[in-house]
């Protein structure tokens, strides 16, 4: 049987109704834990561009999957940086330095993101200092 979902309201003046709709249905409280994705779809970073004179030092990976390997490259295929990530419930940080401890410079940068299911998601970071 179909339900008709539909509000009709008559008014003499204008007025702004609010019409909520309480559900319990499926509701899961939001930790840690159930947080986590299964794969990167939903992966993202920020800030992106980095803009060193705006005080930003750092990239956070957000909405990871936990045991994930960064990779981080410049354009000309070089691998700056690689962050072995486990137990990172969704986020992962890159404090901007290269495998040797020194700051990346300027310039666009590529990112792997790999999980252990095999999961893959790459992008590209600019850095402008």
């Amino acid at each position: 049987m179909k339900k008709n979902r539909n509000l009709k309201l008559n008014t003499l003046h204008l007025t702004l109704f609010v019409v909520l709709v309480l559900s319990t249905i499926n509701y899961q409280p939001r930790t840690a834990f159930s947080a986590l994705k299964e794969d990167l779809g939903s992966a993202y970073l920020y800030p992106n561009p980095v803009r060193i004179s705006q005080g930003h030092d750092r990239v956070i990976f957000e909405n990871l999957t936990n045991n994930v390997i960064i990779r981080i490259f410049k354009t000309n295929g070089n691998l700056v940086r690689e962050i072995n990530a486990t137990d990172t419930n969704g986020r992962v940080t890159w404090n901007l330095d290269n495998d040797s401890g020194n700051k990346a410079a300027s310039g666009m940068y590529i990112y792997l993101i790999t999980n252990e299911s095999g999961h893959k998601l790459k992008g590209k970071i600019a850095i402008i200092r």
